[in-house]
């Protein structure tokens, strides 16, 4: 039996002593301390008498743990509540509406249209800002991860819109309208304020409801019976997805963490550049900071931790400080680093006659075309280390493609790091093409090039065309076979519909 554990739970939960349990059920307190330690059971009268007290059955308080019923009988009254609520909101609400006046009904439909307008607009600019400012931060994602993460968020914003949205439409609802009138029967002018009389009253009838405007604009309710418990519902799921929310934002920095810890090991194989490697370190632990000062208010908010909120503060301006010093150390150190864009040995230079027809397409990007007095056109190539440009002739046609060689990642990086502990900054996908020139000779090389581009475009335009007429001509085919199908088969129809007469009227004959 758990009779010892229950009486002794639920004697404390009612802030009774033994003495004071005893006097109400007319018995010892030495009773009460047998029965609580288990070395007596009370008569059957006074487990009666116990159960009618505490609002218990016989069988709850000997076998069940009293615990978990009042729990559950808890969850119970907190769902009939929820329901009871709900359904007098419903119930309040048609009232209302079906007393006010058709000018009354269509001024309250235009203010609420107004208020889930601006909300709605509200949340089209939130929306519009988050794409600008927060989608970004996932561009380093793969594709079809970075749309999975995005619908993600997206999904949950709308879910938060949606719930925050019914939360404000109900609560203004219940505030301006709710809370603003009241329902009157006839027979009840007289529980109004003095303010009120019969005679303000439009023509009550018998058993008829009318709306009357409270007088009194500030009146103190207790919030648990002026409250739904469904609205208070709808803010805790509101609130729970908001919280789900910030725990996905918190992973996020949580990952974001780790990476800066990992970027402050690998700034030690900077450690030669000098000030560089202060200033990117500085750098590196102020961000670790702001991580640290963001999971902490996260944490704060999902778990409802309070933190010294000045503490924080004072880390987080801290913290700008050591930004701020690391950016203007990283800036010095990099002002003393050489730009290399191209080594000696990788410069490869031609001489081409000029002639009219000469052209000069490159396919990786721009040509650079610098006036000389050269009449002859001469041309530089620079490559790099990792990427070198060749070139094909046809028909005084040249044409320039960018060939990347096959290196080893870890090469290029090894060789990254190598250069900017020497100080140097080396450009190794830069590729340029220079052509040394007269202005003539320029003039005429660009209205070439402006004339091949033409010819291509109006060949593809052309290419185009006749692949629509194609498709129209097949069209049209097949229309024209469709149609002889269908004469076909109303000729068909027509000889069965003849036959089916003839057969009817030659039976309607026998």
């Amino acid at each position: 039996m758990n009779l010892s554990s229950n009486l002794k739970k639920i004697r404390k939960e009612n802030n009774l002593s033994q003495e004071d349990l005893a006097e109400k059920i007319g018995v010892s307190r030495q009773s009460v301390s047998k029965w609580e330690s288990g070395q007596a059971y009370p008569e059957m009268d006074k487990m009666v008498q116990l159960c009618n007290l505490f609002n218990l059955n016989i069988d709850d308080l000997l076998n069940q743990d009293i615990g978990e019923v009042n729990n559950t009988k808890q969850a119970n009254n907190s769902i009939n509540k929820f329901i009871d609520d709900f359904l007098k909101y419903v119930t309040n609400t048609i009232d209302l509406f079906s007393s006010m006046k058709f000018k009354n009904k269509i001024k309250f439909i235009f203010e609420q249209c107004i208020i889930i307008g601006v909300f709605i607009i509200l949340c089209l600019i939130i929306e519009n800002i988050l794409e600008y400012i927060f989608w970004p931060l996932f561009s380093f994602a793969p594709d079809k991860i970075y749309y999975v993460i995005i619908n993600m968020f997206k999904s949950l914003y709308g879910i938060i819109c949606l719930i925050l949205g019914v939360i404000l439409v109900l609560h203004i609802f219940k505030t301006r309208y709710l809370d603003y009138y009241e329902i009157v029967k006839e027979g009840e002018e007289n529980e109004i304020s003095d303010e009120t009389t019969a005679d303000n009253l439009p023509n009550i009838e018998q058993d008829k409801l009318y709306l009357v405007k409270k007088k009194e604009k500030i009146v103190i309710r207790d919030p648990e019976h002026t409250e739904y418990r469904f609205i208070n519902v709808l803010f805790k799921i509101f609130l729970f997805v908001v919280k789900f929310f910030a725990f996905i934002i918190g992973t996020i920095f949580c990952m974001s963490l780790i990476g800066f810890f990992v970027g402050v090991v690998l700034s030690f194989m900077f450690i030669k550049t000098g000030m560089l490697f202060i200033g990117a370190f500085m750098i590196l632990i102020s961000c670790i900071l702001v991580n640290y000062v963001i999971l902490n208010m996260l944490y704060d908010f999902i778990f409802e931790h309070k933190s010294k909120k000045i503490r924080l503060a004072l880390l987080f301006f801290l913290t700008l400080i050591i930004c701020g010093v690391g950016i203007g150390i990283t800036l010095i150190g990099i002002s003393k680093f050489n730009i290399v864009s191209f080594d000696s040995n990788m410069i490869e230079e031609k001489t081409i006659k000029m002639n009219d027809n000469l052209t000069l397409i490159n396919h990786y990007g721009d040509i650079q075309y610098i006036e000389s007095e050269d009449n002859d056109v001469k041309i530089i190539i620079k490559n790099t280390k990792y990427n070198k440009i060749k070139y094909d002739v046809n028909n005084d046609i040249y044409s320039f493609h960018v060939y990347y060689k096959k290196t080893d990642q870890f090469d290029i990086l090894r060789d990254t790091i190598t250069d900017i502990n020497n100080k140097k900054i080396v450009l190794y996908d830069d590729c340029d093409i220079n052509v040394y020139t007269n202005r003539a000779n320029i003039n005429k090389i660009s209205a070439n090039l402006n004339e091949y581009y033409k010819n291509k475009y109006k060949h593809n335009y052309e290419k185009r065309v006749n692949h629509l007429l194609e498709e129209i001509e097949t069209y049209q085919e097949g229309n024209a076979k469709f149609q002889n199908e269908m004469y076909e088969f109303n000729e068909q129809n027509t000889e069965l519909k003849v036959k089916l007469y003839e057969c009817e009227t030659s039976s309607c004959n026998g």
